[in-house]
């Protein structure tokens, strides 16, 4: 077992949302940067590979690495970006990773927090998230994901407001409707349309966390019929409601105000 001990000096976090009119920009910084997206489209180029990243979606630059970045114009992108160093040597080998548990966009959500508002945030708190968040970026790594369920994933995120069902997603996909369950099923380990549910929560979540958004507009935006039915959701799957979830861990307006006065930056 390896007894080398690693040093890490965090830096900050923010989550930032573009404008349409984000030019395209190539530096590189003496800093690890990691990107966490939460809408929108982003384009990036590294080691001479393109990618393009969206919600769900991460990308690791790491420090002394020039790269290329831009956004979608129609869909500007909105994330968290925590800057770190580390005497670590990170290495990935797919660009962008996925979160698909959507733990790092929690953690990400958590480190802010703290980061911004808490007077007693002290350093064993913040390399403690950053630590897990790191955990979880290599598990990532490792973890084996079938292509299809990959696929699968992605456009349920893209098409998440919409009125899906498992013969739309068949028919998408070229399949009969119990071959695609069966197959989907079988490497996921989860139903199709239990598989939408979750993502619709995941993003629900995530904007009841980091705008003010009313609760009935985020119902409509991931496609559930009204606020019942997504408190219904919630608590049945998290034991919570909508309400709970912003009381425990939004911003107020006036945090929000004064975030933007600061630079464009929000929480």
């Amino acid at each position: 077992m390896s007894t080398e001990v690693f040093t890490r000096q965090f830096i900050w976090c923010f989550f930032f949302r573009c404008g349409s009119d984000r030019i395209e920009e190539v530096h590189c910084h003496d800093y690890h940067e990691l990107i966490v997206f939460t809408e929108g489209k982003y384009y990036g180029q590294m080691d001479g590979k393109l990618f393009e990243a969206g919600a769900g979606d991460i990308v690791f630059y790491p420090a002394g690495k020039e790269h290329r970045e831009s956004n979608d114009p129609d869909k500007p992108p909105a994330f968290y970006v925590i800057q770190f160093k580390s005497s670590e040597e990170f290495r990935f080998s797919t660009y962008p990773m996925r979160d698909r548990e959507n733990r790092i966009r929690t953690l990400c959500q958590w480190l802010n927090e703290q980061w911004w508002w808490a007077t007693n945030c002290d350093n064993a708190y913040k390399h403690g998230i950053l630590g897990a968040i790191i955990a979880e970026l290599l598990h990532i790594e490792w973890a084996v994901v079938d292509p299809f369920v990959d696929t699968v994933q992605r456009y349920l995120i893209e098409h998440i407001a919409d009125s899906v069902t498992t013969a739309s997603l068949a028919k998408y996909f070229g399949m009969s409707r119990s071959y695609f369950c069966r197959r989907f099923r079988a490497e996921a380990h989860i139903p199709p349309m239990a598989e939408l549910q979750k993502q619709r929560l995941f993003k629900a979540r995530m904007l009841l966390q980091t705008t003010n958004i009313p609760v009935k507009q985020i119902a409509r935006m991931v496609g559930f019929s009204d606020t019942a039915a997504l408190t219904h959701m919630f608590y049945r799957t998290m034991n919570t409601t909508p309400t709970r979830v912003r009381n425990g861990t939004g911003r107020s307006r006036e945090e929000n105000c004064r975030l933007r006065r600061r630079g464009g930056i929000e929480y």
